[in-house]
């Protein structure tokens, strides 16, 4: 049986991501912010969610994702979430604490490379250090080093150019 799919943050590049994940038949959840948008999902095959990790006092309330025994996780870090995610006791560090517990096969965090700074028309890849250049980078550098320290299984995937 294939693993259970699991998109957090089902905006403009998770439904591109979930719609794939359906063509190839994988069961695939994915979470939302807005009822309105559960038509939509489920239009192309996908079960939505209603989660918000930048809700406060998220506490026990996580996606209900059905019982699998692998789940991957593709985390869509949208950029109003990203100065909510690092308060403290927030919706991040929550949601990282109950996917560490769960049979996660792979976890994607789709970042920015905001990490890099100004690189002066420089070639950046995987290799580069992140050095960034402004307090939105560092906060995104942060959430980074906390989705890594969550398992091997964790990775950082860094997108150009998409907000």
């Amino acid at each position: 049986m294939p693993p259970v799919q699991l998109i957090i943050g089902c905006g403009y590049l998770g439904a591109r991501v979930a719609a794939n994940l359906v063509r190839q038949g994988m069961n695939v959840n994915a979470t939302t912010r807005s009822k309105k948008r559960w038509p939509g999902l489920r239009s192309l095959g996908i079960a939505p969610i209603l989660f918000d990790i930048a809700e406060r006092g998220l506490g026990e309330r996580f996606p209900d994702v059905p019982a699998c025994d692998e789940l991957e996780v593709f985390f869509m870090l949208p950029p109003s979430a990203v100065k909510p995610a690092l308060e403290p006791a927030s919706g991040y560090d929550v949601l990282l604490s109950w996917l560490g517990g769960l049979p996660t096969r792979r976890a994607i965090l789709v970042s920015s490379t905001s990490v890099y700074g100004s690189s002066s028309g420089a070639v950046v890849s995987a290799e580069t250090i992140a050095k960034p250049a402004d307090a939105r980078g560092q906060i995104v550098a942060e959430i980074e080093q906390r989705w890594l320290a969550t398992g091997p299984e964790f990775k950082v995937c860094r997108l150009a150019g998409l907000y």
